[in-house]
């Protein structure tokens, strides 16, 4: 009798068949993969030889699933690869991330815990002050959910959901053309039910050369993440207290490092600047952090020109 699969590790990709290759070659040799886990790849049409090296890898391996989209349907292709998995649980993830010895294992540890719980269940990588150190937490609702991921839910590899919860999922282009539905899809479930999050330290990356930021960063990264608080803030499940916290820690931890790197430091970007301002002096202006990232821009830059 054929075993049920319990976990789909679902890749959606674009032209990096050589870091997905080493990505597979990684997910393949764990010793926890076996028949309860399948990879199932959701190809965006590339135009390099992610196809040929992934039949290639699939011919030999069951439970390699691979398909190959019609035309690029950009982030769309994250929910087809979840779509395309038959797996109790459905763990979305990048093409060059991949587990630390023991990870895989200890993901289809907790996946049985909770499956039939009633609970969503995320794995995040590296929880910040004062939870570095937790195992699990139990959140009961979207409060205590923003304050503690933050803008962490903007990252495909902390993204999972239950097969059975898929459906609830919005699938729409809208949706998907702002760049964050990994996030959406977090509220959607958070929103609609208690949450476990796991403290999961098990995370791998491959490095990928060249990558780089080809559209203007700060729009699905501040004006498409706030936008997708609005519906909760307005039905009381995100406080403003909440949200002034949260740009805090935005600025802190993730957006601050890009206004330094982006506007100050860069020579030249792919984007239009003022834009970029506009953006952020429209979102942070009254955050005194904000306030404190521009005196330290103009201070590196000035050192930078000085040399």
């Amino acid at each position: 009798m054929k075993q049920q699969v319990l976990l789909s590790i679902c890749i959606p990709t674009y032209n990096r068949s050589g870091v997905l290759s080493q990505t597979l070659e990684r997910l393949l040799a764990d010793p926890a993969f076996d028949e309860e886990v399948e990879i199932v790849i959701s190809d965006n049409r590339s135009t390099d030889d992610t196809e040929t090296q992934v039949r290639r890898i699939a011919s030999a391996h069951p439970n390699v699933k691979y398909f190959r989209n019609a035309e690029n349907v950009y982030d769309r292709n994250f929910y087809l690869a979840l779509a395309r998995g038959n797996g109790r649980y459905l763990k979305l993830m990048n093409d060059y991330a991949c587990f630390k010895p023991g990870g895989l294992e200890r993901m289809k540890a907790y996946i049985r815990r909770y499956d039939g719980k009633g609970v969503n269940l995320l794995f995040y990588s590296k929880l910040r002050w004062p939870h570095r150190l937790a195992r699990e937490l139990y959140l009961p609702d979207m409060n205590s959910f923003v304050r503690l991921v933050n803008n962490r839910a903007v990252w495909n590899v902390n993204f999972g959901v239950w097969k059975e919860h898929l459906a609830e999922l919005d699938s729409s282009e809208e949706l998907c053309a702002r760049k964050v539905p990994q996030l959406e899809w977090s509220f959607q479930g958070v929103a609609a039910r208690p949450t476990v999050v796991v403290n999961f330290r098990k995370y791998d990356q491959i490095d990928v050369p060249g990558k780089k930021i080809d559209y203007l960063f700060y729009v699905p990264h501040v004006v498409n993440y706030y936008r997708a608080f609005e519906p909760y803030v307005e039905r009381g499940l995100i406080s403003p207290r909440t949200i002034r916290y949260d740009k805090y820690r935005i600025l802190s931890h993730y957006v601050g490092s890009r206004v330094i790197q982006y506007l100050y430091l860069a020579k030249e970007v792919s984007f239009d600047k003022a834009e970029a301002w506009r953006v952020l002096d429209g979102y942070f202006a009254d955050i005194p952090y904000y306030k404190y990232l521009k005196l330290k821009g103009r201070f590196l830059r000035w050192l930078r020109r000085k040399r």
